[in-house]
């Protein structure tokens, strides 16, 4: 999947765009300078929204449209010359070239994908279902045991909305960086944590997963490392764009298997899910089952034995029939 800074590279480098940079006499450093502030103005004036606010693909080259408004041109050519120090006239004149250069960028990158097989496309479709799972927290059923989208982010290199760039990853409080918005964001962050900690405590909901509000309860304990990441996700793009992310990635299973287990009632199921959660705790972390026997039955317990150590998923299994009292056999199915 490309990455910001190699998209801005290949719009650099059109045809278009070293024929400006011939024309104005600019060096290399000057049009990447100049192209690093006119990607931000553009989406700070609501390209996104002009473009594909109608709910339809765009005809034709979206950024030449965009840039059809006389309006909209000057308020990008000055929001870039805030952003960059160089003159607004000059943003006025380089924006064709960028609208064609974005144009051959993107056709570049489609003939890379579609030439390359199902390998990029399928990088491109997980790109986009992380950026999304990223932007909501996804969990989904597994995520009692393995974590939601906030527990596996790393690291992340988001443009706020001043056109900065800023890179998210844990830091030690006398680290955080104290200039520019970033600056500005990490002191509002943790001050607002710090002095609304015990309201954070009080009022937040004790549940798997929030979907209102930020995640300043990240953030009230002063001994953890500062992660503003760990902001971003779940803010549904609110607070800048995630232009790439560092995950935490888990080792994929030899086997999978998944059981259904059938209740005469929701009372009796509800009553299953702290003994099966139990069980699976105990039996995913290798846990000796013998060492166990509060959580796993005799017979389960007689299974591993046995067997010299049975397979995790079926001592699952096992132990959730006999512990757990389900109405009738498990139901099994093998994923792999």
């Amino acid at each position: 999947m490309m990455t910001y800074q190699e998209w801005l590279k290949i719009v650099e480098g059109t045809e278009a765009m070293r024929d400006v940079a011939r024309r104005l006499g600019l060096g290399d450093s000057d049009m990447h300078r100049a192209l690093e502030a006119l990607m931000p103005a553009t989406m700070m004036n609501g390209f996104a929204q002009t473009v594909f606010g109608a709910g339809r693909p765009p005809v034709g080259n979206p950024f030449e449209s965009f840039f059809a408004s006389p309006e909209i041109k000057r308020a990008v050519a000055k929001q870039a010359a805030a952003l960059s120090g160089m003159n607004e006239t000059f943003f006025n004149d380089i924006m064709p070239a960028f609208a064609s250069g974005f144009a051959t960028a993107a056709q570049q990158f489609s003939n890379t994908a579609s030439s390359s097989g199902s390998g990029d496309a399928s990088g491109q479709a997980m790109g986009e279902a992380i950026g999304g799972m990223m932007a909501n927290n996804s969990c989904g059923a597994r995520s009692v045991l393995y974590g939601k989208t906030i527990d596996h982010v790393l690291e992340q290199t988001v443009l706020l909305a001043d056109g900065s760039v800023a890179h998210f990853r844990d830091v030690s409080r006398s680290e955080m960086p104290q200039a520019g918005l970033e600056g500005k964001l990490y002191e509002t962050v943790t001050r607002l944590a710090s002095d609304l900690s015990s309201e954070i405590e009080a009022r937040y909901p004790k549940v798997m997963r929030r979907v209102m509000g930020y995640n300043l309860d990240e953030f009230t304990d002063s001994s953890k490392p500062v992660n503003l990441a760990k902001l971003m996700v779940g803010s549904e793009g609110t607070l800048g764009f995630i232009a790439e992310a560092a995950l935490k990635t888990l080792p994929e299973l030899s086997r999978r298997y998944t059981g259904m287990l059938y209740f005469q009632s929701v009372v009796d199921a509800a009553s299953a899910v702290a003994p099966l959660r139990r069980i699976m705790s105990c039996v995913m972390t290798n846990t000796a089952a013998a060492e166990s026997p509060t959580v796993l039955s005799e017979e389960t317990r007689s299974l591993a034995a046995s067997s010299g150590g049975a397979d995790s998923n079926q001592l699952c299994l096992h132990a959730a029939q006999r512990t757990c009292r389900p109405a009738g056999p498990i139901a099994v199915s093998a994923t792999r």
